[in-house]
């Protein structure tokens, strides 16, 4: 199998039952690179890192709700553990202009999800309320996000550099994922009994990496266009 992973990977997929697989590398760096290199590939990939916990909440939210079919991890990175995927799907607060959202509900769900009210947002897990407008800046954003309510409905989303409040872009939807989310639930529960081990170039302490299949589990789902 030397010098033959990406073949062997394929090969190793088609065999599985359908579901949710996690390759599992040595190192963190092999698993970005089996993530570039077959994102492009008929099952949507995705890549656990080691941080931030932003980038790891989004990528465990598009495994669990079956937006993506594979993902690749370090053994370092999904030893961290996993958030709850019932808490995740509470604690999320989805917005989309036009869809029925109150102001203070919205409020109440960010505050449920860890972030924090204050006079004016200026950093991640931060909103604030001024009249009709709810700024938020999600955990892993590069903007915070300007809400605009017109009576129990969004009629606007934008995001806006928090440092001079000068609008950069419209926005449809917004998925906010919760802020300090715990992720101390144990892989071996995620991942299930169903564990298939593949050695391709294996160093001499152990495998280069393991596939492994998500247990039986389906995707989580949650009615869309919810506050929280």
């Amino acid at each position: 199998l030397r010098g033959a992973r990406a073949p062997v990977i394929e090969l190793a997929l088609e065999a599985l039952p359908p579901g949710r697989v996690v390759i599992i590398t040595r190192e963190e760096e092999d698993a970005r690179d089996l993530h570039w290199s077959h994102d492009n590939a008929m099952a949507p990939w995705g890549f656990l890192p080691l941080e931030p916990q932003a980038g790891r909440l989004r990528v465990w939210t598009d495994l669990f709700e079956g937006k993506t079919s594979v993902m690749a991890a370090s053994a370092e990175s999904l030893m961290k553990g996993s958030p709850s995927p019932g808490d995740l799907t509470q604690l999320t607060v989805f917005l989309r202009v036009g869809k029925k959202a109150q102001r203070e509900a919205t409020a109440s769900g960010l505050l449920r999800a860890g972030y924090q009210n204050v006079p004016r947002v200026g950093d991640w897990g931060e909103f604030s309320l001024h009249g009709g407008i709810l700024d938020v800046f999600p955990q892993g954003e590069e903007y915070p996000t300007r809400v605009e309510f017109l009576g129990d409905e969004i009629a606007s989303l934008r995001t806006f550099d928090h440092s001079d409040q000068r609008s950069r872009s419209r926005r449809d939807e917004i998925e906010i994922n919760p802020q300090g989310l715990e992720e101390g639930r144990d892989p071996g529960g995620i991942l299930g009994a169903s564990v298939w081990p593949l050695w391709v170039d294996p160093p001499a302490g152990g495998p280069a990496f393991v596939v492994a299949q998500l247990g039986g589990r389906k995707p989580m789902s949650r009615a869309r266009g919810q506050a929280a």
